[in-house]
């Protein structure tokens, strides 16, 4: 069975899912002034839209990376990565659909 994007998108998903969960377990327990300051952000976004754009915000300033914290600088790392393949994806899903 061919790999095809469908399970890209899958795989993706999962990576960014395990990526999110390492962020914010190290922010909340090494970072809590910095966890603090995003709006103490969640897991899954219900209710709280404001700590999710201020996370991701986090995620693409350049922040992370003046925390004196190599491993919290990986997971941010593998985080942008996730995000940009889940885009490069999502932009071939609709390519196939839409021209192919």
């Amino acid at each position: 069975m061919p790999f095809v994007p469908f399970d890209a998108f899958w795989l993706c998903l999962a990576c960014l899912l395990v990526s999110s969960a390492g962020c914010l377990r190290r922010l909340r327990r090494h970072h809590p002034q910095v966890w603090d300051a995003l709006g103490q952000p969640g897991f899954l976004p219900f209710g709280n839209w404001s700590g999710s754009r201020s996370l991701t915000a986090f995620y693409w300033s350049g922040q992370p990376a003046r925390l004196p914290d190599p491993t919290l600088h990986r997971w941010v790392l593998a985080q942008r990565t996730g995000q940009l393949c889940l885009a490069m994806v999502l932009v071939a899903l609709v390519q196939l659909r839409f021209v192919g």
